[in-house]
């Protein structure tokens, strides 16, 4: 869950024809401070991540170092 941008999660459930998308937040439910959500049998969880976080995770620090350098250089040409 480290790579989820936890603020975006959704729920998405079908109704008859219709869609529905029920925000869920995953720091307010993690803490206690809200239940788990009920899902239904056929809902879809929708966790998009975050690039970001992503990246740390899967190059650790030098792959982040490389693309604000990169970014760096680009910026100030």
């Amino acid at each position: 869950m480290f790579e989820a941008k936890q603020g975006q999660v959704r729920i998405i459930r079908t109704v008859g024809n219709t869609r529905k998308e029920v925000r869920v937040d995953i720091a307010r439910i993690v803490s206690g401070k809200d239940p788990d959500p009920i899902l239904a049998s056929d809902d879809i969880v929708y966790i998009p991540s975050n690039e970001f976080k992503a990246a740390i995770k899967a190059g650790g620090i030098g792959t982040l170092l490389g693309v604000i350098s990169i970014v760096t250089i680009f910026a100030f040409r």
